[in-house]
C-alpha cells in the first residue's frame, strides 16, 4: 500500500519537492518568460497570418462578386435588348399579316372583278342596254325573248 500511495497522483500522498536553488530558480523564470515570448509571438505570426489569408481571400471574394455583377447587369441588358427586339419582331410580324391579308383580299377581289376571269354567254336576247351608275360602275341591262334569255358563266 506504500508504494502505491506513493505512486498516486493525489497530492495528499505526494513527497515534497525539494527547494530550488537561485540558480535553478533563475533559469526557471528565464525559460518561463522565454516560452510566454515565443507563445506571444507565435500567436502574432499565426494572427498575422491568419489576417493576411482572410484580406486575400475577402479581396478574391470581392473581385468574384463584382464579375458576377457585371455578367448579371451584361445579362440583364442583353435580355432588355432581346425583349426590345422580340417586341419589334412581334410588331413588325402583325403589321406583316395585316399586309398579307390586305394584299390576299385585293388580289381576291381583282380576280373576281378582273377581266377575262368571268366569262359569260348570253342566247335569246332581245334587247342590251348599258347603264352608268356611277364612276367606275358600269351595269349591264338584258331582256330575253319569248320563251327566256339563256346564261351560261364559266369563272
Amino acid at each position: 500500500m506504500t508504494q502505491s500511495a506513493a505512486s498516486s497522483p493525489c497530492p495528499s500522498h505526494a513527497p515534497s519537492p525539494a527547494p530550488l536553488s537561485a540558480e535553478q530558480e533563475r533559469l526557471l523564470r528565464l525559460c518561463l518568460a522565454s516560452t510566454a515570448t515565443l507563445l506571444r509571438e507565435s500567436r502574432m505570426e499565426v494572427l498575422t497570418a491568419t489576417e493576411r489569408e482572410l484580406a486575400l481571400v475577402t479581396d478574391t471574394i470581392r473581385e468574384d462578386n463584382n464579375e458576377l455583377h457585371a455578367e448579371i447587369n451584361a445579362l440583364r441588358m442583353k435580355n432588355e435588348e432581346e425583349e426590345g427586339l422580340r417586341v419589334t419582331l412581334q410588331t413588325e410580324l402583325a403589321e406583316l399579316r395585316e399586309e398579307v391579308k390586305t394584299i390576299a383580299e385585293e388580289q381576291e377581289f381583282a380576280r373576281i372583278r378582273g377581266r377575262g376571269d368571268i366569262r359569260m354567254t348570253v342566247t335569246k336576247v332581245s334587247e342590251v342596254e348599258a347603264l352608268t351608275i356611277g364612276p367606275g360602275d358600269k351595269r349591264v341591262q338584258m331582256h330575253g325573248m319569248e320563251g327566256g334569255m339563256v346564261v351560261d358563266l364559266a369563272v
